[in-house]
Order: C-alpha cells, then sequence, then structure tokens
C-alpha cells in the first residue's frame, strides 16, 4: 500500500514538474550564442516565459534582416547582437509580448515573423516575407529599456528614433509559430525576460454625467491594471453629449486577473471600478454598457477609495494602492482650495480597541505622508481614525473572506472645505 502512495505522489510531482518546465524556458551564454542565424534557432513551444540569461553576441555567419538604410519599418540597419527564437502560440487571441532588460541602459530591437511552413526561413533571409511586427525604437530608461507588442501603441511597426517602444498586439491562432529575432544595439549588455500573455477585447460603452446635476462631463477615461498601473487603454468622453466608446483588454489566462476603469473629470472626485477577466466571458460579442457618475466636489462629500488598502496589522499599503494614490495627489493639486480629512479603518479589533485605534489613525498618516511627500501641503489635510468601529463587512472577520477583510482595511476621504 505504502509503494502505491509513493508512486502516486512521485507520478503527480512529476506531473506538476513538467507543467512548469512547459510554461518557461532558460538558455544559458552558449545557447544564445549559438542561435544568432535563423536556421540555428532557439525552440521553446509554446511557453508564457524566456529568459535569455546573456545578451547575444554578433550576428551569427549572416546579415539576414539588416537593410542598410535609416528608419526602415521592416529591418534593422545592420544586426548588432542577435539571438533568433521559434515559439508556438498557447492559446488563440491577442499576443501581448514583452521584452523586459535586465539592465535598463540595453536598447533591445526586435522583429516578428510568422512561420508559413518548411520555407519561410530562406523566405525572410531572401526579404520575400516582411515581419508582422517591429519595434526599432530607442531605448527610454525611464521605461526601463522594456520594449513589445502592446494595447497602448498606435502602429504595428516602428522606426528607429526616439518613438513608441511599443507595437500593436497581434491576433494570433493556437498551435500557429512565429519567429522572434532581438536585436541588443549595445555589445556588452546583459540578457532578458521575454513574456507572452494572451488577451482577448471587449468593447464597453457608457455616458459621464455629474452626480448633483445629472450635467454632462468632460472626462479622461483609463482601464488599467491596478498592480502596476499600466494604462492599457484610454478614452476621453464626448464634452457634448457625455458619451465614451473604448476597447478594452482582459487577459484569458486567468479570469480573476483584475482591472480598474478610472475616470477624472474636472472639479469632482475621481471615479474607480474594479472588473475581473470573468465578468466579460459570458458574452463575448456584445458591447457592455457602463454609465459612469462623479461626485462633484463640495463641503461634507464623502469618498471611500476600493483600491487603497493595507496588509493586515500594518501600515504597509497593498500592491497597486500608489495608483489610487497618485490620482488622489492630481486631484489635490489641481484644487489648491481643496482641503480633506483622512479617516482610518481596521478589520475587528482582536488585539484590542487601543490597538487598533493607534493603528487606524497610523493609516490614516501614511497617506498624509505620502501626499506630503508630492508637495501637498500638510495644512489642507487631517486625519482620524475610527478603529473597527466602521467596517464595511463586519462578518469578514468571522467568515474568513480575505477579499473583504482587505476592503475593512481601508482609508475614506471626507472633504472639509472647497
Amino acid at each position: 500500500m505504502k509503494n502505491i502512495i509513493l508512486f502516486f505522489l512521485i507520478l503527480f510531482a512529476s506531473i506538476i514538474s513538467f507543467g512548469q518546465k512547459t510554461q518557461f524556458k532558460s538558455f544559458d551564454c552558449e545557447q544564445i550564442l549559438r542561435a544568432g542565424d535563423i536556421k540555428n534557432s532557439l525552440i521553446v513551444g509554446a511557453v508564457k516565459k524566456i529568459t535569455l540569461k546573456c545578451s547575444p553576441k554578433g550576428h551569427g555567419n549572416f546579415q539576414e534582416v539588416s537593410s542598410g538604410k535609416n528608419k526602415d519599418r521592416y529591418y534593422f540597419k545592420k544586426e548588432h547582437n542577435v539571438v533568433w527564437i521559434l515559439f508556438a502560440i498557447k492559446r488563440t487571441g491577442n499576443l501581448v509580448l514583452t521584452i523586459e532588460p535586465l539592465s535598463k541602459s540595453d536598447d533591445y530591437d526586435f522583429l516578428l515573423f510568422k512561420n508559413e511552413g518548411k520555407k519561410t526561413a530562406k523566405q525572410i533571409t531572401l526579404k520575400k516575407i516582411k515581419p508582422v511586427r517591429s519595434n526599432l525604437s530607442r531605448n527610454k530608461e525611464s521605461n526601463k529599456g522594456i520594449t513589445g507588442l502592446s494595447f497602448t501603441a498606435q502602429s504595428t511597426h516602428s522606426i528607429s528614433g526616439p518613438n513608441h517602444e511599443f507595437s500593436k498586439p497581434i491576433l494570433v491562432t493556437k498551435g500557429d509559430e512565429y519567429y522572434i529575432v532581438i536585436d541588443n544595439v549595445y555589445q556588452y549588455g546583459k540578457g532578458c525576460l521575454i513574456y507572452l500573455d494572451y488577451y482577448s477585447t471587449k468593447k464597453i460603452t457608457g455616458m459621464v454625467q455629474s452626480l448633483d446635476s445629472n450635467k454632462i462631463l468632460n472626462a479622461e477615461i483609463a482601464w488599467e491594471d491596478p498592480k502596476t498601473g499600466k494604462i492599457l487603454a484610454q478614452t476621453t468622453s464626448d464634452p457634448e453629449t457625455g458619451y465614451y466608446e473604448m476597447e478594452v483588454p482582459y487577459t484569458i489566462d486567468n479570469l480573476n486577473k483584475k482591472y480598474v476603469l478610472s475616470t477624472y473629470s474636472e472639479n469632482h472626485f475621481f471615479s474607480e471600478k474594479t472588473y475581473y477577466s470573468k465578468d466579460f466571458i459570458k458574452d463575448k460579442l456584445s458591447p457592455i454598457q457602463i454609465n459612469i457618475i462623479l461626485p462633484k466636489l463640495k463641503k461634507g462629500l464623502r469618498n471611500r477609495l476600493d483600491n487603497i488598502n493595507f496588509y493586515g496589522n500594518s501600515t504597509r499599503l497593498i500592491e497597486g494602492a500608489d495608483v489610487s494614490l497618485m490620482r488622489l495627489k492630481r486631484l489635490m493639486k489641481a484644487n489648491k482650495s481643496l482641503r480633506i480629512l483622512i479617516e482610518g479603518h481596521t478589520n475587528g479589533c482582536s488585539n484590542g480597541i487601543h490597538h487598533s485605534q493607534k493603528l487606524s489613525e497610523n493609516r490614516a498618516l501614511a497617506i498624509k505622508g505620502f501626499l506630503i511627500k508630492r508637495k501637498i501641503l500638510e495644512d489642507r489635510m487631517k486625519i482620524i481614525g475610527y478603529n473597527c468601529s466602521k467596517m464595511l463587512y463586519p462578518s469578514a472577520i468571522f467568515k474568513g473572506n480575505k477579499e473583504q477583510q482587505e476592503l475593512n482595511r481601508r482609508v475614506e476621504i471626507l472633504v472639509i472645505d472647497y
């Protein structure tokens, strides 16, 4: 019996290990050096992450995808330090590709070709097949040198020089294969991480109005990753009708992935609505209508910031909370007469009322300190702690609902003068 149990444990561990190996591929310096020509491409299959431990060195035996021309959209002027990779598509959807250098000073460019069969490699070298995507823009250290395919891009190909560091995603089909050739302009650079993610898109439409008067608002609307603050899509509402529409991406690899629809308009408190990938799966074709109502700034207005929360028994903000705080900073900067009360809250009083009171005050102080560091005058902000007396979800501490417990650990903003 023990032998049978041991057998199944080993089998289960092997399955887990195999699954992890198929998700990620890593290559050492020697392997990368050998892949300087398309015929020696690194073959990775359908993975989510590729690690190049070293920067490529040289261009292999041939200058296969160089044109000798400045401002060419499709080819490198010359190959500097290249590596070829052949990968398979894991899911049908929009491919979002991220090339993240290990050194932000490196300048990685790339060309992406679809593999159409046995003759593809030769046709690429003869320049009979053009890349379906490319980005040759100059490195931006402010963006840590990151490049790739992103929904924030405006074009499918980007020429050399100070241009957008991303090109548009490409619609791909599961099982298809693509060649990517990556060129590091700098000879003594470091390696990079390559992430492959798959997204679907959904059209959302609606109107933006003021809560107090139903007045039509001209507003900035953004679809964001709350953990990174990265804007994935953005638009503005029509100043005459308040209408907006936007195609928003969502990952199909993780249905519990969280997104924030943020809205900002002058003289109003901003809005942050949370959505998950699973919210868009049921009806993929029909647009979703999301009307947005913004409260006008005025004395006595209270606003709960759902994305500014804390770890348990701590004043440390959860990942991504600083994105919402930067919106609060923008609001304070734009409205010089605005004065606020920052109200801190806790999730229960299990360590005693005095401890909870101090913790709630310190959470409010943490927000005030964040804003002071960003040059918001201290006398425009007051703080108060409410311990556990005003929990949004009192039963969460007994039921073990972690999401509700996190929402209890919050701050709220009360306008005390405007």
